[in-house]
């Protein structure tokens, strides 16, 4: 099924829960719910999984546990999720931003040097570069509903099933199972997994590189004033 099948919905904002009737040429629903035309022999499972899709300035938004989704690729899958933290997230935006003009306007101001303040302003401004991208990542959210001969184990809280050889571990607070787990952060609003571990810890050294050059400017003037 193309992609456009899936994107063939009204303008309406919001449904409570897509019921899913039998599978014919079309997804039996609800009259004042969305339509969505799909074809019988490919539609894909991982859909049965998506609750309360709506479209917004034209972009498909759809909950998946607590997690909302879009940017759906070829196989409905999708490329971006915020988790149930975000609030977290656009608190420590405020942090990184305040603290940044802080610094501009305080220490930089009277003992850094201008080459000082442009390094100090290109590394937060590729830190948050760094976060926003391990905010809207999919980590890596297991769909699959059906079960085969790879897919053998079962999550009775999601309700899909899973290589018993991967690390998949279900979250209580995204309500989702992850594959290659982590860690929950609350800080980026969802979970760490095998889609955005590695961006993650991108993260942690640019942050820590950022702030070390603070130290490294603090312990130069220490000694320079003398």
């Amino acid at each position: 099924m193309a992609l456009r099948d899936f994107h063939k919905i009204t303008e309406q904002s919001s449904i409570n829960k897509i019921e899913i009737g039998e599978i014919n040429n079309k997804i039996s629903i609800p009259d004042n719910s969305i339509e969505i035309e799909v074809n019988s022999n490919v539609i894909n499972s991982n859909f049965l999984n998506y609750y309360q899709p709506y479209k917004r300035f034209g972009i498909l938004i759809c909950k998946i546990g607590n997690t909302i989704a879009f940017g759906f690729d070829g196989n409905f899958t999708p490329k971006y999720i915020i988790g149930p933290h975000w609030p977290l997230f656009v608190i420590m935006n405020f942090i990184i931003v305040g603290l940044t003009i802080f610094l501009l306007k305080s220490f930089f101001k009277y003992f850094g040097t201008l080459i000082h303040k442009i390094i100090f302003v290109i590394l937060v401004i590729i830190t948050l570069i760094i976060y926003y991208i391990t905010f809207l990542i999919n980590p890596g959210i297991v769909l699959n509903k059906q079960r085969d001969i790879q897919n053998q184990s079962y999550c009775n809280k999601c309700q899909v099933y899973f290589n018993p050889n991967n690390k998949v571990l279900h979250c209580n607070f995204c309500g989702v199972c992850i594959e290659g787990m982590d860690h929950h952060c609350v800080w980026v609003g969802k979970c760490v997994g095998k889609n955005n571990v590695k961006i993650f810890y991108g993260l942690l050294f640019s942050v820590g590189f950022t702030y070390l050059l603070l130290i490294v400017l603090v312990i130069q003037l220490f000694y320079t004033s003398d």
